[in-house]
């Protein structure tokens, strides 16, 4: 047999052997969503999510505004949950919810406007990374995990709980994924459209999770003394 014939028929093989495993996993499909992957689809859909019912014990969080006022340079605003008798001896970056630029907070003339709100890149991933990890142990979640069975479990911001039944994306922090019954650990999603800030305020996270956010910023600025 020539090359060229050989090559055909590998070729063939290959072709054929492609066939049955997508036509395997596609039957698998059919009869248990999420082939290769989780059970159902494995991309959260942060646009349309449901608000838990009831809501879940959220909280906001209490902001501090302090105003900066470097020589020569333009004035802005830091926006930080920790309190003020920190600043003296620094504030971690991580701390730094983010700031308003152009504005002071003790001038009426211009007060902070959200438009102008710059959100802090590093408190955002440590916040998300907070809630990676802690969110799991809540017991309010674990409920809402165990009556839903299997999907995605959604961490809603509190700030609008009253209003709509569908959550705005960005009050969507991000999700994990459920399997029979339980949160996968290590399967959260960052929801990249998630607002520090929108026209309800500042986030509002779980009790349990604010908390741990707080603590966490302590312990950072606690080594900045």
């Amino acid at each position: 047999m020539s090359t060229l014939a050989e090559s055909v028929m590998l070729t063939r093989r290959v072709h054929d052997c492609l066939v049955r495993r997508i036509t395997v996993c596609a039957i698998a499909a059919a009869m248990m969503p999420g082939c290769g992957g989780y059970p159902g689809s494995d991309v959260p859909d942060f646009a349309s999510v449901k608000r838990p019912q009831p809501a879940s014990s959220t909280t906001a969080l209490q902001m501090v505004l302090a105003d900066i006022r470097p020589p020569g340079k333009t004035p802005y605003v830091v926006v930080t949950p920790v309190t003020e008798s920190t600043f003296s001896t620094g504030i971690s970056p991580e701390a730094i919810v983010g700031t308003y630029r152009g504005a002071t907070g003790s001038d009426p003339a211009h007060p902070p406007r959200r438009e102008d709100f710059i959100p802090g890149p590093r408190f955002t991933t440590f916040l998300q990374n907070m809630v990676a990890q802690h969110a799991p142990d809540v017991p309010e979640y674990q409920a809402q995990a165990a009556a839903q069975r299997d999907g995605w479990l959604y961490i809603v911001d509190g700030r609008s709980h009253a209003r709509a039944p569908i959550a705005a994306e960005e009050d969507v922090l991000g999700a994990f994924n459920v399997r029979a019954g339980t949160i996968v650990r290590d399967s959260y999603r960052r929801n990249p459209h998630y607002a520090l800030l929108t026209a309800d305020g500042f986030l509002a996270l779980h009790e349990t999770l604010k908390a741990k956010l707080l603590a966490g910023l302590s312990a950072l600025n606690a080594r900045m003394r």
